[in-house]
């Protein structure tokens, strides 16, 4: 697995500046904004040669929902997923992250026909059909990343992003698993397990949302789960940057260890 954080957790006025921190602070990747990424791609890549940072998945930003009930909207917000998938592409990262609505529901209630959650459902499905070709000719993932009740209705679990991946199905199409939002809503463990076909990227945070501690969730099983199921990719920190820069590579340092020190006790999803 390989240690990496968010852009915007990293201090430095350009790209490079950022690139160069997070190799001095312990990381081997970071996680990009994906507004202009295709147009700053050339400096990102060159940042990547001189310092060995690799790029890990990159967030959306999206201008608006893709769930809107306004047809010219969601064109909209199509057209720039689009975008970030060139991005993503021309840099080398994982996929593009999506959380495909915050809040409350943008449809209407159709209810007995449909529910907003099922009206968002099918329109969600059907719009990652149409989108998903595009990515898997790009060599990216769309990675959906469930988050917690306090920030969206929606999609709060893994196990509901591994039943939309599903009906989806499309190889292109899978999951960001994030700690901080798993423990508030299901079993760490079991989840990872459960879902573990489906998980691309990882997000690690504190259960306050600050940098990954000790003494705080117990990412040793976390970690363990993710080795048993065969996860490889990337370990992204996507929290409130701390105070300091020592901070920072403190808790890379920390993680790194718990890295190297959980050994697996299967071989593969229970």
């Amino acid at each position: 697995m390989i240690l990496g954080c968010a852009e915007q957790l990293i201090p430095g006025d350009t790209i490079q500046a950022k690139f160069q921190m997070a190799a001095t602070l312990g990381f081997k990747s970071l996680d990009l904004n994906g507004t202009g990424l295709r147009e700053k791609a050339e400096i990102v890549l060159q940042a990547m040669e001189e310092t060995g940072v690799q790029p890990g998945a990159v967030y959306s930003r999206l201008p608006n929902s893709l769930l809107l009930p306004e047809p010219d909207l969601r064109k909209k917000a199509m057209l720039a997923l689009k975008d970030r998938l060139d991005g993503a592409a021309l840099v080398g990262a994982v996929g593009v992250i999506l959380v495909p609505v915050f809040g409350s529901p943008l449809l209407p209630d159709l209810s007995p026909l449909y529910s907003a959650r099922q009206l968002e459902l099918e329109l969600l499905v059907a719009i990652l059909k149409e989108v998903a070709p595009y990515a898997e000719a790009k060599g990216v993932y769309l990675l959906l990343e469930p988050i917690n009740k306090n920030e969206t209705h929606f999609l709060n679990t893994l196990i509901q992003g591994k039943e939309i991946c599903e009906k989806v199905g499309s190889p292109s199409v899978r999951l960001v698993a994030d700690i901080y939002h798993m423990n508030l809503e299901e079993d760490t463990v079991d989840s990872v397990h459960r879902a573990a076909d489906w998980i691309a990227h990882v997000h690690l945070a504190s259960s306050d949302r600050l940098v990954p501690r000790p003494n705080d969730i117990d990412y040793r099983s976390f970690l363990k789960a993710l080795k048993e199921v065969g996860y490889s990719g990337t370990l992204g920190f996507e929290c409130k940057a701390p105070e300091s820069t020592d901070k920072l590579g403190e808790s890379a340092a920390y993680i790194e260890g718990l890295i190297s020190g959980v050994q697996p006790t299967c071989s593969g999803p229970s």
